[in-house]
């Protein structure tokens, strides 16, 4: 059997897997207390800053429910200047 992957961005603790994957991850900026009660591999990391914390071509699918309007367009620093990314 082939493993599948899918990962999950902003998912708290309740990730979706939409496709029913073998192995759901999932990533998000919260800290989570216990995560030995995941039934999935979680990453804490600032999506807005950082990247996807995994390899590339690692996940069969990735989604990002409720998640892409909550990253803000443009980026300024302490100063108020635009930062270019």
């Amino acid at each position: 059997m082939t493993t599948t992957r899918h990962l999950d961005l902003g998912c708290g603790v309740k990730p979706r897997n939409p496709f029913n994957y073998n192995e759901l991850c999932g990533c998000d900026i919260r800290d989570i207390a216990d995560q030995n009660d995941l039934k999935f591999e979680y990453k804490k990391c600032n999506l807005i800053l950082d990247s996807i914390p995994y390899p590339d071509r690692h996940f069969n699918s990735v989604s990002g429910f409720d998640f892409i309007e909550h990253i803000p367009r443009q980026l300024l620093n302490k100063d108020g200047e635009l930062i270019n990314r």
